[in-house]
Order: C-alpha cells, then sequence, then structure tokens
C-alpha cells in the first residue's frame, strides 16, 4: 500500500535514479529504525518509506525525506540552522536534493564560522563555492580550496533515506513561516519535497563575487582564509611517495586542505581546529627561539636608529612626576642640544606641561618605531617558520627513508642467509650422491664377484 504522505509528481523534468530508487528502509511505514534520534524525539520522529516512496516523491502533512549519511556520519541534526536554513532558501531546493558531500562542506563551514566566533552566511560561503547542478542531485565545488572532500560513506547514499514528520508546533516553527494574509496559514522556508525551482536559474546566479560582498562580509571572508593561510603548509610528493623538488633544489610546497571528516566526525570540533592551531603555535615558537642573535641586535640597532631620529620628546630619561612641582634638577635628564648659531634651545626652557607633552610625543613616537621593528621581526620570524616546518617534513621523510632502507637491509640479510643455506644444502646434498654412487658400484662389484665364485 502505497505511503499516505505522498502525492502524485511531475516526475517530466527528473532524472532516471531518483524515480526508480527505493529506500532500503522501505516496509510498508512499520518496524524499527535501526539508528538513534536526529534530534528532540518530543518534536520529531523517523518513519519507514513505503516500497512506492522514492526521494523525490511529494509528502504532506509537514513529512520530508532525509539521508542516513547526513545524520550518522556527518553529525547533523535538527532543527535545521538558521545558515542552513538560509542556504536552502538560497538554492531554492529541498533538503534531500543536495549531494551529501555539499552537506559535509555546508557543516565544516560553519563548524569553522563558530570555532572563529564568526556569523556563517551564505554570501561567504558562495564567495568560496559554486553550484553544480544536474538533474538529479545537486553539488557544491570549491573556488578556493579549504576543505578535503568528505571520506565516508556516501557512495551508496541514494538508497538509505527515511522519512521525518513533524509532531509540535515548535517543529513547525522551524521549518514553516506564517503569512497573514487574512488568514494565518504556515508556508516552508525552503521545499521540503523536490523542487523544479532550482533548475529555473544559471549556476552563476547563485555564486558571489568579492565585489558583492558588504564590509563586514569581506572582513569574516577575510579572517576564514586568514585561519586557512595560517595552517602549515605540506610537502608534495610523487606516486612512489618521493618528496618533489623545485628547480632550484627547495622543496614543493602545497596548502594542508582542512580534514572534512576528521572535524566532522570528532567529538569536540574545537578541539579538532585548535590542534591545528596549536601544532602552527609549535611552530611559532620554535620558529622564535631560532632567531638568530644577530637578526635581534639588528633589529634593536635599527630601532635605536628610529628613536633617535625623533625630535622633541626622544629622551628616555627617568619618569618624574609631570603634575606636581618642578623636580630636582639632578633627576632631569636635558636632552642634547644642536649646535647650530643662533638657535637658542627649546627643550631646556621647557616647563611641567611642556616636558608632558613632549614625553607623551616621545611615547607615540616609541610606539610608532616598536611597530616598524615588529613588522620587520615578523618578516624573519615567518621565514623562520617555514624554514623549520620544512625542515621538520625533511627529517621526517628522511627518517622514513632510513627506515625503508633498514628494512629493506634486513631483508637481504635474510635472502643471502637463505642462500648461503641453500649452497650449503647442495654441497651436501652433492657429497651425499658421490657416497651413495660409490656405495653402489661397490655393491656391483661385490655381486659379479659372488656370482664369479657360485661358477667356480
Amino acid at each position: 500500500m502505497e505511503n499516505e504522505e505522498a502525492a502524485a509528481l511531475d516526475s517530466s523534468w527528473l532524472g532516471e535514479e531518483p524515480l526508480e530508487t527505493e529506500s532500503v528502509f522501505a516496509n510498508d511505514g512499520v518496524g524499527e529504525i535501526p539508528f538513534g534520534p536526529i534530534g528532540d524525539v518530543e518534536d520529531r520522529e523517523l518513519m519507514f518509506s513505503s516500497t512506492y516512496d522514492r526521494v523525490c516523491s511529494e509528502y504532506k502533512n509537514h513529512v520530508f525525506p532525509m539521508y542516513e549519511v547526513v545524520f550518522i556520519d556527518m553529525g547533523f541534526r535538527l532543527p535545521f540552522s538558521e545558515f542552513q536554513r538560509e542556504m536552502l532558501c538560497w538554492t531554492k531546493m529541498s533538503p534531500l536534493q543536495i549531494h551529501p558531500n555539499s552537506y559535509a562542506f555546508m557543516r565544516a563551514f560553519e563548524l569553522l564560522c563558530v570555532y572563529l566566533c564568526l556569523p556563517a552566511s551564505k554570501n561567504v560561503f558562495f564567495s568560496f563555492f559554486t553550484v553544480q547542478s544536474g538533474t538529479d542531485w545537486v553539488s557544491f565545488r570549491q573556488t578556493q580550496k579549504m576543505f578535503e572532500v568528505f571520506a565516508g560513506k556516501v557512495r551508496s547514499f541514494k538508497e538509505r533515506f527515511f522519512l521525518v514528520r513533524l509532531r509540535s508546533a515548535a517543529a513547525l516553527d522551524t521549518l514553516f513561516k506564517v503569512a497573514k494574509d487574512g488568514v494565518q496559514e504556515r508556508h516552508p522556508f525552503f521545499p521540503l519535497s523536490w523542487s523544479q525551482n532550482h533548475f529555473r536559474f544559471e549556476s552563476k546566479d547563485f555564486g558571489q563575487t568579492v565585489t558583492n560582498l558588504s564590509d563586514e562580509e569581506i572582513d569574516i571572508r577575510q579572517q576564514l582564509w586568514a585561519f586557512f593561510q595560517s595552517l602549515p603548509r605540506r610537502t608534495k610528493i610523487d606516486k612512489r611517495a618521493n618528496p618533489l623538488m623545485s628547480a632550484d633544489g627547495t622543496l614543493v610546497t602545497e596548502p594542508r586542505l582542512i580534514n572534512t571528516h576528521e572535524l566532522l566526525t570528532s567529538e569536540n570540533f574545537e578541539d579538532c581546529l585548535g590542534k591545528k592551531m596549536k601544532d602552527l603555535g609549535a611552530l611559532v615558537s620554535a620558529g622564535s627561539k631560532k632567531i638568530s642573535a644577530k637578526k635581534r641586535r639588528k633589529n634593536v640597532q635599527s630601532l635605536e636608529h628610529l628613536i633617535a631620529g625623533i625630535g622633541v620628546g626622544s629622551s628616555f630619561g627617568p619618569v618624574v612626576d609631570l603634575e606636581g612641582e618642578d623636580p630636582p634638577e639632578e633627576l632631569v635628564q636635558k636632552p642634547a642640544k644642536k649646535e647650530k648659531v643662533g638657535t637658542p634651545s627649546k627643550q631646556s626652557d621647557l616647563g611641567p606641561p611642556g616636558r608632558s607633552k613632549a614625553i607623551a610625543d616621545g611615547a607615540i613616537a616609541t610606539m610608532k618605531a616598536l611597530e616598524v621593528a615588529a613588522a620587520l621581526n615578523n618578516v624573519s620570524l615567518e621565514n623562520e617558520i617555514r624554514v623549520n616546518a620544512l625542515a621538520q617534513e625533511r627529517d621526517a621523510l628522511t627518517a622514513k627513508v632510513a627506515a625503508i632502507e633498514e628494512d629493506e637491509r634486513s631483508k637481504r640479510s635474510v635472502v643471502e642467509e637463505r642462500d648461503r643455506q641453500f649452497t650449503a644444502m647442495e654441497g651436501q646434498l652433492a657429497e651425499a650422491r658421490t657416497a651413495l654412487e660409490e656405495a653402489l658400484a661397490l655393491l656391483i662389484s661385490w655381486l659379479r664377484i659372488r656370482r664369479l665364485w657360485r661358477k667356480l
């Protein structure tokens, strides 16, 4: 008997696979769901589809289908977050029209935003991704790669879907908005069954260029990209796991993508992302310790020259009370006078207010100089971090090669020992054969003598 929740469907625009694929859970609506809840059990319930239902069937009474892999392997839970709801609304698709790998991208992007305390938005998402539309499932493709493709049980997802029924007002509020046009009615934020609306647009209509983003969205995008760029790079290798070298003999590196599978399956995604930053912090610490004293002295000397070039207020004399009476002369460090005929010294005539302003100006100039020095130092530090990371990868590869060579030597020794044993056995066999031949010849001679003896 066909599921009463499903309705007739205009399938002229659909591909064959969605129309022909039956759920492995199909059991005419009876049985036990073989996995845990997908959200608050008081607001939703899980149902088997009938043998007549398809993933692209139209369902009524607040029922919609979902894929098992999205919940079991990707940690997805209902209700839909505001970001997920915004994504479905923008792309004009039902939840099952999106390929599960794209769900993984959505979830990973959202978790990264949460970790960095940034709001997740579809505009920023589609500045990194574009839509790949077909007649069946729709996928998101990265235009700037940050995430690895989810590696899991995605290939067999099509026939593993079930039905979700909303059974509380709170659950309905997460999927339906109220239209007050005289009569109070509920309309879904996005299609709950397969919709043709998405395919009335071109893929480029869903994308976002940086020029279309607001200032706030551009700032969010830059912070996300800065986090990705801060991750240590990895050395590229060939098919034989050998590191690739450039023409000048340096290691060829590539960006280290965020492991989507590890991020979505970890018990604590913050620990997963924090580990990447911790690894980076270790490299920063190691790199900072290896900055040579010569470079430090050079930066200090540059800073001293910058400070020395500042005008009034560049003195580093003792700190004195600027608001009280004049301090004793022995506590005041007078600035050096410039020897110029006809130009009296101005600094020596400064009273408390003047000295206050002069030292304040000096402090500002000093801070600017420190910023310049810090920038110079950061350039050296970044280079040291990169060199240190490459050195660590080189050492790891060297250790791996050494282990392989040691294993080969061990195997070679075993083979040589077996060869020696085989040679010895061959020698023993040859000696045994010679002895046997001699014994046989002796036996034949004895038999001949015996035969002659009998004739006599």
